[in-house]
């Protein structure tokens, strides 16, 4: 629970380019800008500033689900992210590991 964000999931990162998130205080949290009206009104989703947002509707279901120990995969694109991840490598369908 966060006072700025309410409900919230602090992250850990796997690999050196993430592995900070704790001490950044990365959290997956709910917000306004994550919504169907947001777009109707936008038209477009709004922006988080690193952090994955989700609408709020569904932050405490999700936070339940991943608290006990889950993996996510944040990527600013698929080819780019599986080239350079060791994780998203070894774990995304359809793509083939590095070397193979």
């Amino acid at each position: 629970m966060t006072r700025k964000r309410g409900m919230a999931l602090l992250l850990d990162g796997m690999e050196e380019t993430n592995n900070r998130a704790r001490r950044r205080e990365i959290i997956l949290h709910g917000a306004p800008y994550v919504s169907e009206k947001y777009i109707a009104e936008n038209g477009r989703l709004g922006r988080s500033l690193g952090c994955p947002a989700v609408e709020r509707g569904v932050i405490d279901r999700l936070i339940g689900q991943l608290k006990g120990g889950s993996v996510m995969l944040i990527y600013r694109s698929a080819s780019a992210t599986t080239r350079e991840s060791d994780t998203a490598a070894k774990t995304t369908p359809g793509e083939e590991s590095p070397g193979n």
